[in-house]
């Protein structure tokens, strides 16, 4: 039903994954790499990938998909002087693989027009979205360094926002961590009273058909993405929204959680900040259910 009838879902077939890579970084910890592959006819994925250099022969490594946010591109997560603060660079030092896929929503009144096209087809701009990240778990799943058991996505602002929408589409990804972007969408969407609501912004791609009588992100979290872990980082100076609407949109899911026994595998990170990618949860919660412990200090 998400996929189908809030989404919009195209079933086209995949194209080969034909993928084609460069090195463009060396470092002692690890390197960097951009990607690009084929997922349907017109429509690729691009990105970062950063691969520890101390992976053993034969060894399997825990992948984090880090998802940048709106005006951004892959490079994002790798500058340590912006609200990312460096998290693709601190988490392959721990020994992660790291991909950090382009996502569609640069350029404003450009990549609005993909939305505004999509709509009368019933689609959205999340469909291709989704179809490329199960591609892009395609092409992780053929490399031999993969564990293919531990694929989290992390994203941040509105790539937060696709970390819980593309883990309720994709069920390969192991884990959710929503940063910057977990709120109440209902009211996100239409509060007269909040500045940052969508009344105010040009913001036509976020609405979707009946999604407050339906799945909203607490909703999304219990009923698509439980039992797999789901986090929140959230700023209590966050512009997004209120804390409040964090706290009562997240107090659903950790009821639920809780009440079918999976306590510990949610956690809400509602530190002092901004609008930022913190780290000081996210990073233990992800070596903890990505069985990477070598990534806890």
């Amino acid at each position: 039903f998400f996929q189908e009838e809030m989404v919009g879902w195209t079933h086209q077939d995949f194209l080969p994954i034909n993928p084609r890579s460069k090195k463009v970084e060396e470092h002692d910890e690890y390197n960097v790499y951009e990607v690009l592959i084929d997922v349907l006819p017109n429509v690729e994925m691009w990105g970062v990938m950063l691969i520890p250099t101390d992976i053993e022969p034969g060894e399997k490594r825990s992948v984090v998909v880090l998802q940048h946010g709106r005006g951004g591109d892959p490079y994002k997560s790798l500058v340590e002087t912006n609200t990312y603060y460096g998290i693709s660079r601190r988490l392959a030092e721990k020994g992660f693989v790291v991909f950090s896929p382009f996502g569609n929503w640069t350029g404003e009144t450009q990549f609005r027009w993909i939305d505004r096209i999509a709509k009368p087809s019933k689609k959205s701009l999340w469909t291709t979205v989704g179809r490329q990240h199960q591609q892009l778990i395609r092409w992780l799943s053929t490399l031999p360094f993969v564990d293919t058991d531990h694929i989290g996505i992390y994203g941040k602002s509105i790539g937060g926002q696709a970390a819980s929408l593309i883990a309720s589409m994709v069920p390969e990804y192991a884990l959710s961590i929503n940063c910057a972007y977990f709120n109440e969408g209902a009211r996100k969407h239409t509060s007269v009273y909040f500045p940052t609501s969508f009344v105010f912004h040009v913001d036509s791609e976020m609405p979707m058909w009946n999604r407050g009588h339906t799945l909203e992100y607490a909703e999304m979290a219990n009923m698509l993405i439980f039992p797999r872990p789901f986090m929140v980082e959230h700023g209590k100076k966050d512009g997004i929204a209120p804390h409040g609407w964090v706290e009562h949109e997240y107090a659903k899911v950790q009821e639920y959680y809780t009440e079918n026994g999976m306590e510990e595998r949610t956690v809400l990170d509602h530190h002092e900040g901004g609008h930022i990618i913190n780290g000081i949860k996210s990073i233990p919660f992800l070596a903890k259910h990505l069985d990477w412990p070598a990534a806890i200090d």
